[in-house]
């Protein structure tokens, strides 16, 4: 068993360097990202890489120039996160689920 996560690695680079810069992780002896990620960064099914933040944070001090974003959404239904990285550094960002207030007027 494992818990198992979707995710979107993104860069603030355009589509050829963050191409290469994604090749580079996958190739980085990281089989979960070689395994996990597509060349474009996505997950074409949800897998399980519990070091996903620390592996990237890591890998981040190569390209301290480069802001890297992970999107996790994970199998259970409220656990949805973005991390913001760049050279070794993060800050991780819960989603929160926001309702509308009721509205009378809306009502059909």
């Amino acid at each position: 068993m494992g818990y198992y996560t979707n995710f979107v690695l993104s860069t603030n680079t355009d589509g050829d360097r963050h191409k290469e810069i994604i090749a580079d992780l996958r190739s980085d002896d990281n089989k979960n990202a070689y395994f996990g990620l597509t060349p474009d960064g996505f997950t074409n099914e949800p897998i399980k890489w519990y070091d996903a933040e620390k592996d990237i944070i890591e890998f981040s001090k190569k390209y301290p120039d480069v802001l890297f974003t992970l999107y996790g959404d994970g199998e259970s239904g409220d656990d949805h996160w973005i991390c913001y990285i760049q050279n070794g550094k993060s800050q991780h960002c819960n989603g929160e689920i926001v309702y509308p207030p009721y509205d009378p007027e809306k009502m059909m």
